[in-house]
């Protein structure tokens, strides 16, 4: 019986992943909540997500698969954004050789990764579980030794609410990392970043 659920799981995902739109659909917060929650479709879950990314197979690294934060006080599951929509919203921003990348919630870090295939003076990971930012380090090194031309990526265990912005411009890249009250006291962030300076803050 076992077996034939988690066969009839797999033709499911096989089928969900000629329409990639539904992988983003699962991954958003209410859906996540009914079929996690009431529905305990756990499976779905651990089969589709756990697998790895083609980004992965592409580079060696590790960015794939649903983890959580580590034992820290924050239980905020980590998943990596599809590179294409990174990539598709990075296009969308003029020049950025002036700017720093910063990916608040950073996970991983596969947005960072995807981010080196743009012109960023700096790229910068920013996550409060030291696990995952050991990871994301660990892929960081991967990939700079595969395009030691490209910028070199910085993954850093602090927490966001306390992160200071560094100087100049800057893109700050949220890919749904935390709830209200940790993005009430990180906009604060970013306004007092703003006034201590003249600079352009893009957030995606």
């Amino acid at each position: 019986m076992l077996w034939r659920f988690k066969e009839t799981l797999r033709a499911i995902i096989k089928t969900m992943d000629r329409f990639p739109f539904f992988w983003v659909i699962l991954h958003s917060r209410p859906v996540r909540y009914v079929l996690l929650r009431r529905l305990n479709l756990v499976g779905l879950y651990r089969i589709g997500l756990n697998r790895p990314h083609p980004f992965d197979r592409v580079n060696g690294t590790d960015t794939g698969g649903v983890a959580t934060s580590g034992g820290t006080k924050v239980d905020h599951p980590y998943w990596g954004a599809p590179p294409s929509v990174v990539r598709a919203a990075l296009s969308k921003l003029p020049s950025l050789e002036t700017f720093t990348f910063i990916d608040l919630g950073c996970g991983k870090g596969r947005p960072l990764f995807v981010a080196t295939e743009f012109p960023f003076r700096r790229i910068l990971g920013v996550d409060l579980s030291p696990s995952l930012v050991k990871i994301a380090q660990i892929n960081a090194a991967i990939m700079e030794r595969r395009y030691p031309a490209w910028t070199r990526v910085e993954a850093v265990a602090e927490d966001a609410t306390t992160f200071r912005l560094p100087p100049g411009d800057i893109v700050l890249f949220l890919y749904n990392p935390f709830g209200e009250e940790i993005m009430v006291k990180v906009v604060a962030q970013v306004e007092a970043a703003l006034a201590a300076e003249s600079r352009t803050i893009f957030v995606v």
